[in-house]
């Protein structure tokens, strides 16, 4: 989701970066662009990572002091995604936290990464939208950004996590968006999606594009709790072009741009508010809140921390919806989701629309 210039100028940082270290450094270096598997319970977080943007992770997260899931303990009321009154509206009648670039994080050893902490983790914290982007690295399906060389992530590692989580939390749907890149294949995702023990069971298919998306209710209690949305790849609405439950994107859904390079970019509502992809009667709007620096190529936390405040996400938001007859804004999506109070404000954005 960054512009092609950008992608490539950090992969020549890579190539670069990797020469010089490999030179100085040897296989301390070298490691941080390995390929392989990574068993993340044995990582160690609090290691330095030589990124000049971003500031050490430490052990103190107070993002998961926030209670997301906010519903009564004994079962006395339904629950969907963290609040009682979401299960009488239906999906794309509320707002979801959504994290940009889900796969690259710093956790999981992405070069310039746009998270510090992992897709597992900010499920617990309350997100529950994910953007994806796929890739053929190696002649196998992989989550990375644009290049194999900035990072991969397994998807059945991330579907299991997500079927866990799903297993754990009865009350909460998922959103996933894939981006498709050249030589990836959304129907080799869907063979690692049914290999994953209950992921596939759980995914929702939408009859067509006249009819309306089910109450979260429904989804709960029907226990299709796994939205699917993709987009560059085949158009999901010719028959057989896609495996069950995949949609595409933009048949129902429009966004804001996404290559914005400083938080005063942000806020020139004219330009960061207009539909970058999308018709404005689509039944989903994405809410694209992120952004680099002038002096930088790269996602930018220093940035992040700024427009991840409920104050600016309440301001922005607000903004871009009266532009187009105050809709409800259904995805908000940041970078360094860990910062910030975007979990928070979506609750808080949800619990005014039961209000309104």
């Amino acid at each position: 989701m960054k512009a092609s210039y950008k992608v490539a100028f950090a992969l020549f940082a890579v190539l670069a970066a990797a020469t010089v270290g490999l030179f100085i450094y040897g296989d301390e270096v070298g490691g941080w662009f390995s390929t392989e598997d990574k068993d993340d319970d044995s990582m160690d977080i609090d290691q330095p990572f030589s990124n000049p943007t971003m500031s050490p992770i430490t052990g103190d997260f107070p993002y998961l002091n926030y209670d997301f899931i906010q519903c009564p303990d004994d079962l006395s009321q339904p629950c969907c995604n963290g609040l009682s009154t979401n299960c009488v509206k239906r999906v794309n009648e509320i707002m979801f936290a959504t994290s940009h670039n889900a796969m690259s994080t710093r956790q999981d050893s992405f070069f310039a990464p746009n998270h510090n902490l992992n897709l597992e983790t900010s499920l617990k914290a309350g997100f529950r939208a994910f953007m994806l982007d796929l890739c053929n690295c190696n002649n196998r399906v992989e989550f990375c950004h644009s290049e194999c060389i900035l990072g991969t992530r397994d998807p059945s590692t991330v579907f299991a996590a997500i079927v866990s989580f799903l297993e754990e939390n009865l009350s909460e749907v998922i959103v996933l968006e894939f981006q498709v890149n050249p030589g990836s294949d959304i129907f080799e995702l869907y063979s690692v999606m049914q290999d994953v023990n209950g992921f596939s069971d759980m995914i929702y298919e939408h009859p067509d594009a006249t009819s309306d998306w089910p109450f979260l209710s429904q989804l709960v209690d029907d226990n299709k709790r796994i939205l699917i949305f993709q987009h560059r790849g085949p158009n999901c609405q010719t028959a057989g072009q896609c495996p069950e439950g995949f949609h595409s994107t933009y048949n129902f859904m429009f966004e804001t741009p996404f290559s914005l390079d400083s938080k005063e970019e942000l806020l020139d509502y004219t330009n960061s508010c207009r539909i970058q992809t999308g018709q404005s009667d689509a039944d989903f709007f994405i809410l694209n809140h992120f952004a680099g620096s002038p002096s930088s190529f790269f996602p930018e936390e220093s940035t992040a921390r700024e427009v991840n405040q409920i104050g600016f996400l309440e301001s922005r938001t607000e903004a871009c919806a009266d532009l187009y007859d105050e809709r409800i804004v259904n995805f908000v999506a940041v970078d360094f989701w860990s910062v910030g109070d975007t979990a928070e404000y979506v609750q808080e954005y949800n619990k005014a629309l039961t209000l309104a």
